[in-house]
C-alpha cells in the first residue's frame, strides 16, 4: 500500500526543486528565507509567492521566525504551506493576526507510471509537438501565459532538455494547448496545462496531459506529480491521478488577486 504521507512530501520536494531551478535560471527574482522563502518578481507571473517549509523541531523558534519574517516584509502576497502543516492552528493564528487569510488549497496529485497510460484518439486536425525551437517556445509562452497569468511572462525562456520538456498542441497549425514537464532527481511533474478558451471541450487537455505522462514513463520515472487547482481537479482524476494531500494557500489581504 502506498505511503500517502511520503508521496505528499515527495511531491512538495519536487515542486521546490522546480522553483529553485527556475530561480537559478531567471533574472529579476529576489529570494528570501525565514523559514518562509520568497521568490519575488515584478516581471513574471510565476513563480511569485512565498513558501512555508516543513516544521522545525523547535516549534516556538519556528513560529517566532515566521512572525519575524512577516514583520520584516519578507512575504509575497500568496503563501504556500507545506502539506505536513495542513490546518496547523498556531500558524493559522499568526497569519490571521497579520491579516493573512486562507483562500484555498491545492490537492497534491500523483500518477503511478507503473500502470498503463490512458489511451485517447488523436483528432486528425490536432497535433502535439515537442518544443525544440524558439518559434515553438514562443507559441508555448503565448498560450500558457494567456490562460494562466493574464498574459504576464513566464520565466521559462530557455530550452533545457535535461530538466524541462515543453509541449504545444496545435489545431490546424495554430497553438491551442500546452504542458510543461519537470524532471527532478527522483520524480517528474506536470505543470502549465493550458487550453485557450476557443479550443476547450475538445479533449485537448487530456491529450496533452498524456504527453507529459508518456515522456515521464519513457525516461524511467515511477511517478508523475502535479498540484491541481479546483478547476483542473476533475480532469486530473479522470486521467488516473490520485490525491495524496493538500497544500494550504494563504493570501495577504489588501493585495490584488
Amino acid at each position: 500500500m502506498a505511503d500517502i504521507t511520503k508521496i505528499s512530501a515527495d511531491n512538495w520536494d519536487n515542486l521546490m526543486e522546480l522553483y529553485m531551478d527556475i530561480y537559478r535560471n531567471s533574472d529579476g527574482h529576489n529570494q528570501t528565507s525565514c523559514p518562509i522563502s520568497s521568490g519575488l518578481s515584478n516581471t513574471f507571473g510565476w513563480p511569485n509567492f512565498s513558501i512555508l517549509a516543513n516544521l522545525e523541531r523547535d516549534l516556538d523558534s519556528f513560529l517566532s521566525k515566521i512572525s519575524e519574517g512577516i514583520d520584516q516584509g519578507m512575504l509575497a502576497p500568496m503563501i504556500l504551506v507545506h502539506p505536513e502543516l495542513h490546518n496547523h492552528n498556531q500558524i493559522t493564528t499568526i497569519f490571521e493576526k497579520n491579516n493573512i487569510r486562507q483562500i484555498g488549497q491545492w490537492p497534491l496529485m500523483y500518477y503511478d507510471l507503473n500502470s498503463s497510460l490512458p489511451d485517447y484518439p488523436m483528432p486528425n486536425n490536432f497535433k502535439i509537438v515537442y518544443v525544440d525551437t524558439k518559434e515553438r517556445l514562443a507559441d508555448w509562452q503565448q498560450v500558457a501565459s494567456h490562460v494562466l497569468f493574464n498574459d504576464k511572462s513566464i520565466p521559462l525562456s530557455y530550452l533545457d532538455t535535461e530538466k524541462h520538456a515543453l509541449f504545444v498542441g496545435y489545431e490546424n497549425g495554430l497553438p491551442a494547448a500546452t504542458v510543461s514537464v519537470f524532471f527532478a532527481e527522483e520524480y517528474s511533474s506536470a505543470h502549465m496545462v493550458a487550453v485557450l478558451p476557443e479550443y476547450r471541450n475538445r479533449g485537448y487537455g487530456k491529450l496533452i496531459m498524456r504527453a507529459a505522462l508518456k515522456i515521464s514513463a519513457e525516461r524511467g520515472y515511477m511517478r508523475c506529480f502535479c498540484q491541481s487547482s479546483k478547476m483542473g481537479l476533475k480532469s486530473w482524476l479522470a486521467l488516473g491521478y490520485k490525491i495524496s494531500g493538500y497544500v494550504d494557500i494563504f493570501w495577504k489581504i489588501g493585495n490584488p488577486i
